[in-house]
């Protein structure tokens, strides 16, 4: 692929990636949802992440997480245009953030333009889509890896019934 894996930043993303795929084991067990990960481990079932979401987008049981204007700049792409530094430019996935959350992207669409939110590892989703009042969660019972290509094959189904849904 044209990357020097004796550059010190290529030997460390490597490094990052075969530590946390051995490591997906260990997070499938009681010491692992135990251990605390920073930015790894967060566990949570689908409703109270899609809580959780329709929480910033609107009040849940009288409490709402952050404002219209936060949730406006939630929405607004901040790297779009960016590229990972050479030569991991190579590399077939690319994050869309705003402040603070991913955005969709052709690996984790949400519903489209204007949705927030986080992929998490073992084909997980969650966000909210403020234009339709929807938030959405989406969790399973391990951390069986997904495509890096395309949109989790297990996401489709319910994905398409949210969009025929909403017309």
């Amino acid at each position: 692929m044209g990357i020097d894996v004796a550059a010190r930043l290529v030997e460390a993303t490597l490094g990052s990636v075969a530590t946390r795929d051995a490591g997906i084991d260990l997070l499938n067990t009681r010491a692992g949802h135990a251990a605390e990960v920073p930015a790894g481990n967060a566990i949570a079932n689908a409703r109270s992440l899609a809580r959780m979401y329709a929480a910033t987008i609107g009040a849940v049981d009288g409490a709402r997480l952050v404002s219209a204007e936060t949730v406006s700049r939630a929405t607004q792409p901040r790297t779009d245009g960016l590229s990972h530094p050479s030569p991991l430019h190579v590399l077939p996935v690319t994050h869309r953030f705003a402040h603070g959350y991913e955005l969709s992207r052709p690996v984790s669409p949400m519903l489209g333009e204007g949705s927030f939110g986080h992929l998490g590892t073992g084909g997980r989703l969650a966000f909210a889509h403020p234009e339709s009042g929807l938030a959405v969660a989406y969790s399973c019972t391990d951390m069986t890896g997904t495509d890096t290509v395309g949109p989790d094959r297990r996401w489709l189904p319910w994905l398409a019934a949210l969009h025929e849904t909403l017309g």
